[in-house]
């Protein structure tokens, strides 16, 4: 890597191919000086152990190079050809491409080597390079073509994708990407079903669940069926089960809200002399007679697009009711268990800013309310910051934990996770989080979309990923 001001990612992939290639005395190769990597390399999400390798990743001019053998070509997709007249070929987008495989060797242990720059001439896609001139020359060393690709050939020509992360290193992604998964919204007994885009199409994607086979685009009608099913239309009841009387707002034969009193206290978002609220309301009964009411106050000065509606839940059983205000978000789901039930609400992807009374933006909560009205914020329990419910069942709840904030001088002591959480407060971590969306399917089983065309299964520790060129049957 290059530092220039910051770092800067020069994506080099040097793949090279192995040429029994020896210049004559005539064309004597200049040496070079060059290093092994002091990063980590990962491609397609594999580690390279360059350590081991006969053929190792190297470093020339801080940019990094890979060795041109015909596996490494294979698992790159480049396509190579070879001649004494026209020297080395490389076609990218090559449509046959096999997992990247490299010959294991003696420990490397020097921290610096010798190569050649190379003297043949050299072509990709057709365009030939003068590699006397360039900047990040074609090199020899172990006789083996050292093929440099700077950001023009690994992300403008060949469309990879490459990343550079202090911990993990150098990474390079080397699908086209055409097909691209985006979150797992459903599943079956046997199919995963992923939201993805094709072409810049919106599209759903079929997944096997035990990994094997291909996945599959369906078509435009049974994606529509899918996504009914993903998504199903809410049952409406429009009518209101609270009502006003005089300046107070009644649920369940109790006193809810003093609206007066609320608008005096908050001018700011209602302005002076209004004592009139508008609002939203969502009712869940419980088994034993109790019921939630959830009400979403629509304040008119407040700015609706940076901020929650000024939210209120309240506990109602025989005539008597309380607030929760530990629960200030209006409720997405719902389920009934024995001896209570849960609320959570709706668990956002990035931050937004907070609402100036109540409130502070959407944050993913969830809450626990016994039959007696006893409750447990689960966000307190867990130290949490976003809780979002993946599955909820009458005998439990699977979420998970994960932070959208970090203070800037360190990490955040938030905790993430995947989690199963019971009524009686006991809980159970399940995995570890890696800042994916994560999905749980009807048997419980936990799910990550963990990189281009790759999922993996984190409940049995299995992961699979597809080549662009085997997505391609699957495709419609």
């Amino acid at each position: 890597m290059k530092k220039n001001g910051r770092w800067i990612l020069t994506s080099i992939i040097a793949a090279s191919m192995a040429l029994p290639f020896t210049p004559s005395p005539a064309k004597a190769a200049a040496g070079v000086k060059i290093m092994l990597p002091t990063y980590a390399v990962n491609v397609d999400g594999k580690k390279i152990d360059n350590i081991h390798l006969a053929y190792p990743l190297i470093n020339y001019n801080g940019v990094t190079y890979f060795p041109l053998t015909w596996n490494v070509g294979a698992g790159l997709g480049l396509g190579i050809s070879w001649s004494p007249d026209t020297g080395l070929s490389v076609q990218s987008h090559n449509t046959k491409q096999n997992e990247l495989s490299m010959e294991a060797g003696p420990t490397n242990t020097q921290a610096s080597y010798t190569a050649q720059i190379a003297p043949f001439p050299v072509t990709i896609d057709g365009q030939t390079i003068s590699n006397e001139t360039a900047t990040y020359p074609l090199l020899t060393f172990r006789d083996v073509t050292y093929f440099p690709m700077t950001w023009e050939f690994t992300v403008n020509r060949f469309g990879w994708k490459t990343s550079w992360d202090d911990r993990t290193g150098y990474s390079i992604f080397t699908q086209q990407q055409s097909l691209v998964w985006d979150r797992l919204i459903y599943d079956d007994a046997s199919f995963l079903y992923a939201a993805a885009t094709y072409n810049g199409g919106n599209r759903i994607v079929k997944i096997p669940k035990d990994f094997q086979g291909v996945p599959e685009l369906l078509n435009d009608e049974e994606a529509a069926k899918v996504r009914q099913l993903a998504y199903p239309s809410p049952e409406l009841n429009t009518a209101k089960q609270t009502e006003r009387k005089g300046d107070k707002l009644y649920g369940g034969g109790a006193e809810l809200l003093d609206v007066k009193a609320h608008t005096e206290k908050h001018t700011a978002l209602y302005g002076p002399g209004i004592s009139d609220v508008q609002y939203d309301e969502h009712v869940v009964k419980m088994n034993n007679g109790g019921t939630v009411f959830n009400l979403a106050l629509r304040a008119p000065l407040a700015s609706m697009t940076i901020a929650d509606p000024d939210t209120h839940t309240y506990f109602v059983k025989n005539g008597k009711s309380f607030e929760i205000q530990a629960f200030d978000k209006t409720i997405q789901g719902t389920e009934n268990a024995e001896g209570g039930i849960w609320l959570w609400s709706y668990a956002p992807t990035t931050q937004k800013s907070g609402n100036p009374i109540g409130s502070s933006g959407s944050i993913g909560k969830v809450l626990w309310i016994d039959n007696e009205g006893n409750t447990r914020l689960w966000n307190d329990t867990l130290k949490a910051e976003q809780l979002r419910v993946l599955k909820a069942d009458k005998h439990a709840l699977i979420v998970e934990a994960y932070r959208l904030t970090s203070p800037v001088t360190e990490p955040s002591a938030a905790t993430q996770g995947y989690f199963r959480l019971q009524s009686d407060g006991s809980y159970e971590k399940l995995a570890d989080y890696s800042n994916r969306h994560g999905y749980a399917d009807r048997q419980g089983n936990l799910y990550e979309l963990s990189g281009p065309n790759q999922i993996k299964n984190l409940t049995k520790n299995l992961s699979r990923q597809w080549k662009d060129s085997e997505l391609a049957s699957g495709q419609k």
